[in-house]
């Protein structure tokens, strides 16, 4: 659903050729707090995988909303990472 919230115009597929990339160092942030003892594995793993959905819906969004040389390997990266958990989890995670 994230994803099909951020459609939006696409740039012209001529722009999606790759172009270097210049990274900036980001902000690790906080790290994340340890999963709980009480938790079982089925459980950290079904969480996993959702947090992977999650990431597709973001790159998916940033395909419709990053400059051009980062939007078509957010877009490819999107994709990848859904035939993965397709793949190897199915029905896992519904």
């Amino acid at each position: 659903m994230a994803a099909w919230r951020c459609r939006g115009t696409r740039p012209e597929p001529a722009a999606w050729e790759p172009a270097p990339i210049t990274w900036e160092p980001a902000d690790p942030g906080p790290s994340p707090a340890p999963q709980s003892a009480s938790v079982s594995t089925d459980e950290q793993v079904a969480r996993a995988i959702l947090s992977g959905r999650g990431l597709v819906a973001a790159l998916i969004c940033l395909g419709y909303e990053a400059r051009p040389e980062f939007a078509w390997r957010c877009e490819k990266a999107g994709e990848e990472i859904t035939r993965v958990l397709d793949t190897y989890f199915e029905g896992a995670d519904r």
